[in-house]
């Protein structure tokens, strides 16, 4: 029997086929989208000797040539086929219906690629959306788009967006855009790029951003090219046209240590009240927020504590002078700078040259957004890599990683090491390729799924035997040659696979 659940199919092609086939026994498929497939024959084929126990299976933009079933395709019980041709009753998929809340990044990414603006996205409660390191950003082109943390877009709900080079892009003319309550951790280039026209806006309400590493956190700036202009450092060349607006409102910025400075304003209109930042590096810039060529910047009613700068603890203008900077009510403590001895907010010109030392106002924090895990005054450890739940295997020791597999009398779990990338090619010219289960009780895992990638060869996992509870989770398996996982079974076995992803695979089949 097979179950296939909680997946997703998109952008295959079976060139002469059906993406499922299903020749005996009893499938049950459930909680399943096929999206933007080409298929030849049908999306789903039934034998008339097969049962499937289907639910919840939805579709859209998957396109049959040859007059094929964009469907599931039964052959009529029977019935023989001539020539190629065979009797068969076609039932369309139901066209995908949007979740009631966000789990899945790839989900989320795809319903947000569909949006045509005017559209509320809730994160599920305590949910965890992983990027991987090859994980697409989540695009915003279309105006008044709301992603917030629950239904009440709160912290206290505990929804996590981590990981990836760049999380969150926002381009074009899409105005009216709202972040809610979401923590966004551990990016390494930039999690939020602002990338709008001066007719674009976005508004970061109650979030958090912290672990993060690259250029900056929050990045502002007009470039139709997306991320290119942040390809060799933060660019800081003068643009022609302004950029979008971009207001931060009780946030939290902490624990970030980046290349430039979490905040880089170049040509956008800034606006930060009521947030903290906290324990943030910039090793090339400011603490907390630089701003270019007098783009507008205000900062009212808010903290900077423990921060450590090249040029400023806290705030950085490069602009020639002051006017178009605005704060009120702000209060810094513990903010520590490389270069001079101004603190708090540095005014230089485009050309290095020092300006003028201005300080804080206030004597107090009255920005009310301190992470409840930090206090002020207190040491706190800024973290390099994500921890790993077990010892785990990498591209340094994948020899014994494949011989344990390969050797193991089951019932023994095997972790691969968040970001790890294998040439199963290269490896099957060493021996050392595909993986072999032939022993119950084997479990393969990804330390943090979908950043465990598995590249090229003809299979990357090879399956023999009678063979139960073995279970394969958070692996992303690309460009096999021939069938990505392959072998023979003999009853009863039983394979789970879970959080997986299969892209560009060819050959005659996957699984």
């Amino acid at each position: 029997p097979l179950t296939i659940s909680k997946s997703i199919f998109t952008q295959n092609s079976a060139l002469n086929g059906s993406l499922i086939h299903i020749e005996s026994n009893t499938t049950t498929i459930s909680d399943v989208e096929f999206v933007k497939n080409v298929i030849s024959e049908d999306i789903i084929f039934v034998s008339s000797d097969a049962e499937l126990m289907e639910r919840d299976i939805c579709g859209f933009d998957n396109e049959a040539v040859n007059d094929s079933c964009d469907g599931i395709a039964e052959l009529v019980s029977g019935s023989l086929c001539k020539e190629g041709e065979c009797e068969l009753n076609c039932s369309s998929l139901m066209p995908c219906q949007a979740p009631s809340c966000f789990d899945d990044w790839e989900q989320l990414t795809r319903r947000m690629d569909k949006s045509v603006g005017g559209e509320s996205f809730v994160l599920c409660p305590g949910s965890s959306l992983l990027l991987g390191n090859d994980g697409s950003p989540l695009r915003i082109s279309e105006s008044d788009i709301v992603v917030s943390c629950g239904s009440d877009g709160t912290l206290e709900n505990q929804c996590l967006i981590i990981g990836g080079e760049l999380q969150v892009l926002i381009d074009g003319a899409a105005s009216g855009v709202r972040f809610e309550g979401v923590t966004f951790s551990s990016s390494k280039k930039v999690s939020i790029a602002a990338f709008g026209g001066s007719e674009a806006s976005a508004t970061f309400d109650g979030c958090e951003f912290s672990g993060h590493s690259g250029d900056a956190v929050v990045a502002i700036i007009n470039n139709d090219e997306g991320t290119g202009a942040l390809q060799d450092g933060m660019m800081i060349e003068k643009p022609t046209d302004a950029a979008m607006g971009v207001s931060i409102n009780s946030c939290i910025f902490k624990e970030n240590v980046i290349d430039f400075s979490p905040v880089v304003n170049v040509g956008g209109q800034v606006k930060v009240n009521e947030t903290t930042f906290v324990s943030n590096i910039g090793l090339g810039g400011s603490g907390a927020v630089t701003s270019f060529f007098d783009s507008p910047l205000s900062v009212v009613s808010s903290c900077f504590l423990e921060n450590q700068g090249n040029s400023s603890g806290a705030i950085l203008l490069i602009q020639d002078k002051i006017d178009s900077f605005v704060q009120e009510n702000n209060f810094g403590e513990d903010n520590v700078v490389s270069v001079g001895d101004c603190i708090n907010v540095v005014l230089a010109k485009p050309s290095g040259s020092f300006i003028s030392c201005y300080t804080f106002d206030s004597i107090e924090c009255r920005s009310g957004a301190i992470s409840p895990t930090i206090s002020p005054g207190m040491p706190i450890a800024v973290p390099t890599s994500l921890p790993s739940p077990r010892k785990c295997y990498g591209e340094d020791n994948w020899e014994t990683f494949f011989t344990d597999v390969r050797d193991s009398m089951g019932n023994e779990v095997f972790t691969l090491c968040e970001g790890l990338s294998i040439d199963i090619e290269d490896m099957e010219s060493k021996g050392l390729a595909p993986l072999m289960i032939k022993e119950s009780g084997v479990t393969i895992e990804c330390a943090a799924p979908s950043t465990c990638l598995l590249s090229g060869g003809s299979s990357h996992i090879v399956l023999s035997g009678s063979i139960q509870d073995v279970a394969v989770t958070g692996l992303t398996l690309v460009d096999a040659s021939e069938s990505s996982i392959a072998g023979t079974l003999e009853r009863p076995s039983s394979v789970e696979f879970e959080l997986c992803d299969w892209i560009d695979n060819k050959g005659a089949t996957v699984v």
